[in-house]
Parts: structure tokens; C-alpha cells; sequence
């Protein structure tokens, strides 16, 4: 009789493609409870396996896994025997192999293993993606709300505008987004960031140079030094919001940013009936900043009129929604590309409840304004009382903001 010691499996088999199909529709890896040896990497050949099983109420003498967070399931379940679990904790060590398309920054992220009792009915992961992120479970939602940070992303992106959830959910299990991890958002494409209040805390180097604007959480009191991650030291950081809650800003934390903003003790919330929070974003004094920061053409300025019932557009009229019809005196400033202003001359601010929007290089592209205009859901963007119009992907976004 013989003991194995070691299970490594043959790099021959797994890479040769006659092999190959069949490693890939492994799902399960399973070992007897006789089995004392040590285990390295079984996922690396099985790609597709997200449960390992191990019967045994001793432990083997180690288990290494590594995921990858480029994986579809970027997570692994060990079943073990009821009461061992503790036991097994200690034996099992699990990494993530972080890449984000480039060698730059990948690195090795410890893991906590989500290890259950057999007969378990509902597994909560220690770590899952949503929607192209990858999160870490740091605290347990068993008994209620639990936490995450954010780890990366599962591929590179390409966002022109993001707005980090504050809530997930995950089988079932639901979670608050509270810290941000170093890199976590490199790469991720975004010139637009928004970070929900959630996020108490975050690391050095979690923005790319692609970031322009930036949203801060008012929960997290202390903002590290180098925020921007880039090899050459560059930046195109162009404005940063700084809600007033905020105690500590590191020096260096954001080089060559053209301007940093803090909030004003009073915001200008009283033009808006009934504001809400993610609203402070345009009702204060930064907003006014950033318009100021981002014209480009000294003839344009800002216009006031009553929020618009149509929209007419090449004669043809076009309602909106109900939504923003409690909204009284406002003003409308039109911001075109990264925040500049488009030709005001083309448009026509009325006092007759409508506005006016002359025909224009831009607007040619779309086949029917209808398909453009439209309030985007809470859970999608702050801006709950805002009127976005995106001819497509391709083309220039527009955004009349009311503030």
C-alpha cells in the first residue's frame, strides 16, 4: 500500500489540448478521508471547479489554492466535516492572483477561505464579483448587513462614468461597500468617479491617471497620499470633491489636480423642493466651480427658465417624465464632452414652460431624440434629478443638469 503525500498535477496532461476539455468540465474535487498529504494548486488545472470536499476528520498537512480574479466564480468552496471547520482554516491557505492587463500591477491578495459544515444549505462566499468588480467579504452578513471592500476588477473597462454601488447583494446575503483597496480602480477607464458614503476608509494608489472629476464618501475622514496610481507620475485629475466632513488630507494625495474642493458649510439646497443627498452634488458651491473650471467658450452663460413639460426638437415636441415637473425656478447650464460647455446659441430657454433645442452637428447623429432623453434609476446614477441626453457610445454625452 501506498500514502500519497502530494497531490500535483502533471502540466503535460493539462495544457495538451487532447486533455484539455476534459479539466475544463471538472467541477468538483473530492478527497477521501484518508487522505493526510498536501495539495497544491488544484485549480490551476481544473479551471472550472469551484467546490473541493474533503471527508477526512483530520486534515491534510496543507492546502494551497489560487484563484484568479479573472474567473467567472472567483471563489472556492471547501466542504469539510462538521466541527472541523476551524481545523481546516488552519491548514488551508488561499490567495487571488491579481492581473488587470498589465504586469504593473499584479500582485498575490490573501484570501480567507469560505470553508462549511457539510450539509450546509446556504454558503456565503468570501468573495464575489458584481458587475465587473470584484469584492471581499470583511464582514459577515449571517446575521444581518455585513461589509466588503473592493478588490479590482475582473477585466479591464472601459466606463466613461462609474458610481460605486453602497449596497450588494450576493446569494442572497447583503453587503456594504466600506473600504477601497489599493489598485482596486486602476485600469477600470473611468473619467467620472463617484464613491458612495459607505467607504470609510482607502489606500494609496486606488485611482488611474483616466480619473478627471472626483467624488469623495464624507464618511472617510482621512484621504491617503497618492491617490493616483501611474508609473510616470502623471495625472489628469482635473477637479476633486472634498465633502466638509472630511478631517485629513495627506500631502501629495492628489499631485496635479487642478482643483480640489471642499463644501460649503450651507449648500443652496433651498432652490430645490424636497433635495435628497446624492442632490448635494449640484447644489453646492463645488458645482459652480467645476462649470467655471470646465468653460471653454467665454460666451456662454448660465441661463435661468422653468423646468421644461416638452422638448422640442426639430418641431417636434417631446414630454418628460413626471418626475422633475416639483422642481420650480432652476437654472440649466448644457455640458458637453469632459464637462465643456456646447454653443448656447443653440439653445432656447423659454418662460412658457419649454425649452427649445436647435438642431446642431451633434444632435444630426441621433435617429429619434425620444430614444435620448430620459432619468436614469437611483441605483444607476446620483444624479436623481438630472436630464441626461447620450446620442450613443460613440458620440459626445450631454448632461442638463438642474442645481
Amino acid at each position: 500500500d501506498y500514502a500519497i503525500t502530494k497531490l500535483d498535477i502533471n502540466w503535460e496532461y493539462y495544457e495538451n489540448s487532447s486533455y484539455k476539455e476534459l479539466y475544463n468540465k471538472v467541477k468538483k474535487i473530492t478527497f477521501a478521508d484518508n487522505f493526510t498529504g498536501s495539495v497544491l494548486d488544484p485549480i490551476y488545472p481544473f479551471p472550472s471547479v469551484r467546490t473541493i470536499e474533503f471527508q477526512g476528520s483530520n486534515t491534510p498537512d496543507k492546502v494551497y489554492v489560487s484563484l484568479s480574479n479573472r474567473s467567472k466564480n472567483p471563489d472556492v468552496v471547501f466542504i469539510v466535516p462538521k466541527g472541523t471547520e476551524t481545523a481546516y482554516s488552519n491548514v488551508i491557505e488561499e490567495n487571488i492572483s491579481y492581473y488587470n492587463g498589465s504586469d504593473l500591477y499584479e500582485m498575490e491578495i490573501p484570501m480567507k477561505p469560505t470553508i462549511i459544515a457539510k450539509g450546509t444549505d446556504k454558503v456565503e462566499n468570501g468573495v464575489f464579483a458584481n458587475n465587473g468588480l470584484l469584492y471581499q467579504v470583511t464582514s459577515s452578513a449571517k446575521n444581518g448587513k455585513g461589509k466588503v471592500q473592493l478588490i479590482g476588477i475582473t477585466n479591464e473597462m472601459k466606463h466613461s462614468y462609474l458610481n460605486l454601488a453602497k449596497e450588494l447583494k450576493n446569494n442572497g446575503f447583503t453587503y456594504e461597500l466600506t473600504k477601497l483597496l489599493k489598485f482596486s480602480l486602476v485600469r477600470i477607464g473611468a473619467t467620472e468617479i463617484v464613491v458612495p458614503d459607505t467607504v470609510t476608509e482607502m489606500e494609496s494608489y486606488v485611482f488611474d491617471k483616466q480619473v478627471e472629476l472626483l467624488y469623495l464618501s464624507k464618511n472617510c475622514k482621512v484621504i491617503p497620499k497618492n491617490m493616483i496610481t501611474d508609473e510616470n507620475q502623471e495625472s489628469n485629475l482635473k477637479y476633486v470633491y472634498i465633502p466638509k466632513e472630511v478631517t485629513t488630507i495627506a500631502a501629495n494625495a492628489f499631485p496635479k489636480s487642478s482643483k480640489v474642493v471642499r463644501t460649503p458649510t450651507k449648500d443652496k439646497s433651498d432652490k430645490v423642493d424636497k433635495p435628497n443627498k446624492s442632490f448635494s452634488y449640484w447644489v453646492s458651491n463645488p458645482f459652480i466651480n467645476r462649470i467655471s473650471l470646465y468653460q471653454d467658450n467665454p460666451k456662454v452663460s448660465l441661463k435661468s427658465s422653468f423646468i421644461p413639460k416638452l422638448i422640442i426638437w426639430n418641431g417636434k415636441a417631446y414630454k418628460l417624465t413626471g418626475a422633475i415637473a416639483s422642481f420650480d425656478d432652476i437654472r440649466m447650464p448644457l455640458i458637453i464632452d469632459r464637462y465643456r460647455y456646447f454653443n448656447a446659441d443653440n439653445i432656447h430657454f423659454q418662460k412658457n414652460n419649454k425649452v427649445y433645442l436647435g438642431s446642431s452637428e451633434i444632435f444630426k447623429s441621433a435617429n429619434n431624440i425620444s430614444t435620448l432623453i430620459y432619468l436614469p434609476k437611483d441605483s444607476v446614477s446620483p444624479y436623481k434629478s438630472s436630464l441626461w441626453l447620450r446620442p450613443n457610445e460613440s458620440q459626445i454625452e450631454y448632461n442638463i443638469s438642474l442645481y
